[in-house]
């Protein structure tokens, strides 16, 4: 027994007690060494581990106590430790590597979560590994860009899923276009896709080409509908989508890449381009005669909005657009002009429905060719509008009979 005057000299402080409980652990695990016992062990070392500062020494010995529960040939034992270290940084990394190679059961917890695995490592792990840890090492945090790639090239559709879906991996633009490649119409990944927030417009603008191609496809395979019809509704659907992209993308740059992107694939037809400025998509419109034309934004604009009709018509004729387009997307113009000032409606959407609504009341100036070509292009937006013009759904059975 310590005389009380000796007292402050006994190593009595928390570190170098909680360091000598394990010693008597240790003691106890040979004494008992029953499954249990040992899983109970790894669960009080790793929280001793984690919640002191050990010395150089303590931290040798710590570590060795963890390689033995590591071998334990009991799954009990090795899943406690790898559940109470998976959010450890002081976890050895070559015990948790070894760990990582264990069954799904021991492993998944530390590929899910652990911070010490380097990329080399999971990239190792991924090549090496069952289907379930590849999925696990897809779903952590920040996966770097090195391991996203190792992850596609599983070509495994559930590991791609599962990375795409993860908001925080690193994909760079030209795996992305791998993956449109490669795995573009599942749905279980194309979805997830185009829901990421790092998602670009050219990616975004060949998800719509895809999505817009299988459904064709399906149609055809139903027979129910002619090939020629099926291509006729694909356009319909693509150059849809495309509007509702370029609605999404807001008024900035973003808008000039798509437009750019559709310009090179020769996508940027002019029924595209007459359904934007129809459903009030402006900026897509004035982008998209900037860029046939090869004048300046800024001057495309002016010449646009101009009060005069003499700028306009150049430049419309300057875009090679059919000339049964100008007088339409004329009124597009006036009309948006008119409502701009007043953009108070609840959202973007409910602008283009105002927008169309009154477009369409003023198609009756249009004859013949003109209203034909609309209503090819645009007639699931006009009889979708309960409350177009009667004028307008007259001139439509019209223009049929004739």
């Amino acid at each position: 027994m310590v005389a009380p005057g000796n007292r402050d000299k006994t190593p009595t402080d928390g570190r170098i007690m909680r360091a000598h409980l394990t010693y008597l652990e240790l003691q106890d695990l040979l004494a008992d060494p029953s499954e249990d016992n040992r899983a109970q062990l790894a669960t009080q070392v790793a929280g001793q581990i984690q919640d002191v500062d050990l010395s150089d020494n303590e931290r040798m010995i710590a570590n060795e106590i963890l390689r033995t529960l590591a071998k334990d040939a009991a799954v009990l034992v090795r899943k406690a430790l790898t559940e109470s270290m998976k959010f450890s940084s002081d976890l050895p990394g070559d015990i948790a590597f070894e760990l990582a190679k264990d069954i799904e059961e021991v492993a998944l917890p530390l590929l899910e979560s652990s911070s010490v695995f380097s990329d080399g490592d999971l990239i190792a792990l991924v090549r090496g590994g069952s289907t379930e840890k590849q999925i696990a090492i897809a779903g952590r945090d920040n996966v770097g860009e090195l391991v996203s790639e190792a992850l596609v090239d599983t070509g495994k559709n559930v590991v791609v899923a599962e990375l795409v879906r993860n908001q925080s991996a690193n994909i760079p633009e030209l795996l992305m276009q791998r993956v449109v490649d490669e795995f573009g119409h599942d749905e279980s990944i194309n979805g997830p896709l185009a829901l990421r927030s790092d998602i670009s417009v050219a990616i975004c603008e060949r998800l719509v080409v895809l999505v817009s191609e299988e459904m064709c496809n399906r149609l055809i395979q139903t027979g129910k509908v002619d090939q020629i019809k099926a291509k006729e509704l694909l356009k319909e659907s693509r150059e849809r989508a495309t509007v509702d992209l370029a609605r999404n993308l807001g008024q900035g740059k973003e808008i000039r890449r798509l437009v750019h992107q559709l310009k090179i694939n020769d996508r940027l037809t002019p029924s595209v381009i007459v359904r934007a400025a129809c459903t009030g998509e402006m900026r897509f419109f004035e982008e998209a005669l900037a860029a046939l034309t090869g004048v300046e934004y800024e001057k495309a604009w002016v010449l646009i909005h101009d009060k005069g009709t003499l700028g306009f018509k150049a430049l419309f004729e300057r875009s090679g657009l059919p000339q049964a387009l100008y007088l339409p997307c004329r009124i597009a113009v006036n009309v948006f002009n008119e409502l701009e000032p007043e953009m108070d409606f609840d959202g973007d959407e409910e602008f283009g429905r105002k927008m169309l609504q009154m477009v369409l009341t003023q198609y009756e100036d249009l004859e013949g060719e003109d209203l034909e070509f609309l209503m090819s292009r645009l007639a699931s937006e006009f009889m979708a509008e309960a409350s177009a013009a009667p004028r307008l759904r007259a001139a439509v059975e019209l223009s049929a009979a004739s």
